[in-house]
């Protein structure tokens, strides 16, 4: 029995975290899909503003500003700090991964592990 669980143990609390792992990704990516859509709309304004889902995005000479963005996830991390690319970051594996929107509206997902 106990070799059994040796094996299993190890086995299982893996799955759960890979299964956490992809819950996050899956968070992230449905977040920085929506902030690309609102990036879209901000590229067609005249004053280069979208007022979206998760706060105020505004494209100015080439990069972003962002006023109360809420991610709705106290993990998950939107950031820009006037650079051409949002930032969404799980605060567990930010390390590992993360997605990038950029000006143009393209989704990105950053260096891998």
């Amino acid at each position: 029995m106990a070799i059994l669980a040796a094996v299993l143990v190890p086995t299982i609390t893996s799955k759960i975290n890979d299964a956490n792992e992809s819950s996050a990704k899956s968070s992230c990516s449905a977040l920085a899909e929506s902030i690309r859509a609102d990036v879209i709309s901000a590229l067609a304004a005249s004053d280069g503003k979208c007022e979206g889902q998760h706060g105020t995005i505004t494209i100015a000479n080439g990069a972003f500003t962002l006023e109360n963005m809420d991610s709705g996830d106290s993990k998950i991390t939107i950031a820009a700090d006037g650079t051409d690319k949002i930032k969404i970051s799980h605060d567990t594996y930010e390390d590992k991964w993360y997605y990038t929107v950029d000006t143009t509206g393209k989704v990105t997902m950053g260096p891998t592990a």
